[in-house]
């Protein structure tokens, strides 16, 4: 029998990186011919036109800061243009995938696949899934290149849900009614701020100025949300096509409360605006204690999970 070669399998294969992050990148094949040719890149050592997956040799005393791995779903084999008659020599229960097989593998009750987060349900485009690991959201973050290569093959793969979990985007605009062009446009960790004063961002006027944050807002079990909102002059709140505040007026230091049932394991579009136009800014969003998680959309060619996937 011959020797393996280790540096034609994964790393993740053998043995754990021990790292105590992971960001997983769900990617969805259009352009099958690029995305193979990305694909194939990622065995080599050009870093600048994918990155490198992280192989089974050993690497000395430690694993590389950042390790990556990639894995192919038999639809994302059909996606990249691999025939039938290499295909269908793989065993069944890779070809049948997770959901047809859920019964055999224990997924019923509230683990069957109408549970499943929505990107993983029978039926979406599930064809590559890279992961990234290290040992700090930082680094995941600063290792650009998985990132840049992945949106740098342009038609060949896209998202089909593209979240990224640190903010929303917020437009700032020097005007109280969101009407002239924005003068920032960023990503926000969190909604809100007590500016005492000061102004929102650089450029940004400190009194008289909005601003609308866009994204999505995570609901990680079913049940009742309750949001408080603490404010001067105008707020409005939508989750999921629903106005949850509208209080878009002049008013001095103001708190509010609403609750809205919402499921567990889904994404909902969110819509926040903000007006400052006669004291100093203060602005407080919460819904159940801060414990949900807000997203931004801006694609970048992944569905980029952050922390919301961690290993044990």
């Amino acid at each position: 029998m011959a020797a393996v070669d280790l540096a034609d399998v994964q790393g993740n294969i053998l043995r754990g990186y021990r790292k105590t992050r992971v960001r997983h990148l769900v990617l969805e094949v259009i352009d099958a011919a690029r995305a193979r040719a990305w694909v194939g890149a990622t065995a080599g050592a050009d870093r600048a036109a994918a990155p490198a997956i992280t192989p089974g040799e050993h690497w000395g005393d430690r694993p590389p800061d950042v390790c990556f791995n990639l894995g192919v779903t038999f639809a994302g084999m059909t996606a990249l243009g691999i025939p039938d008659s290499a295909t269908r020599r793989f065993p069944e229960a890779f070809r049948e995938g997770m959901a047809a097989r859920a019964a055999t593998l224990g997924d019923w009750g509230d683990s069957a696949p109408e549970h499943w987060l929505p990107w993983f349900r029978p039926g979406q485009p599930v064809h590559l899934v890279a992961t990234m690991h290290a040992d700090t959201v930082e680094l995941l973050l600063e290792d650009e290149t998985v990132l840049k290569s992945i949106t740098g093959v342009g038609s060949a793969m896209d998202d089909y849900r593209a979240v990224e979990g640190d903010g929303l985007d917020a437009d700032y605009f020097n005007d109280p009614d969101l009407a002239t062009p924005a003068v920032v446009e960023r990503v926000d960790e969190a909604i809100g701020f007590d500016l005492q004063g000061a102004a929102p961002a650089p450029g940004v006027l400190a009194i008289g100025f909005s601003v609308r944050w866009t994204g999505h807002l995570y609901v990680p079990a079913t049940g009742e949300v309750t949001f408080r909102v603490r404010c001067t002059d105008g707020i409005q709140v939508i989750v999921n096509g629903a106005v949850v505040f509208d209080e878009w007026r002049d008013q001095p230091e103001t708190e509010f409360n609403a609750t809205l049932r919402l499921d567990g394991g889904e994404f909902y579009p969110l819509e926040v605006r903000y007006y400052n136009k006669t004291s100093d800014a203060l602005l407080e969003l919460l819904g159940d204690g801060g414990r949900h998680v807000l997203h931004h959309s801006t694609g970048l060619g992944a569905l980029l999970l952050g922390e919301l996937i961690q290993p044990a």
